[in-house]
């Protein structure tokens, strides 16, 4: 599950490699909605981390949480506010990633 991204390039990047995981990627406009879907796993950019406030994304522990964004954007601060579990940083990370969605997923 990817929470739309505000930036067309990077949900085009997320779906690059989630093809390449064998994996659907499926958006939700909001992670509140991502959480009603109850995926594996919620990948996120910085900008949908914003108002998490460091209190964790999620009320009970829900899906694992993967901030996605290039390194111009710097998600891993965001994330470490939001407490993401994960940071992969694109393109570099692309590979890992495919890798970590395919053994998530099956």
């Amino acid at each position: 599950m990817l929470v739309r991204p505000a930036e067309q390039q990077l949900q085009d990047e997320v779906a690059r490699i989630s093809v390449a995981a064998g994996v659907d990627l499926v958006l939700a406009e909001t992670l509140a909605e991502a959480e009603q879907s109850r995926p594996g796993i919620v990948l996120v950019d910085r900008l949908g981390l914003r108002g998490t406030g460091g209190a964790g994304l999620f009320t009970r522990r829900g899906p694992e949480t993967v901030c996605v964004g290039y390194a111009s954007d710097q998600p891993w601060t965001q994330a470490a506010q939001a407490g993401a579990d994960r940071v992969v940083v694109l393109p570099e990370g692309s590979a890992w990633l495919a890798e970590y969605l395919a053994r998530s997923h099956g």
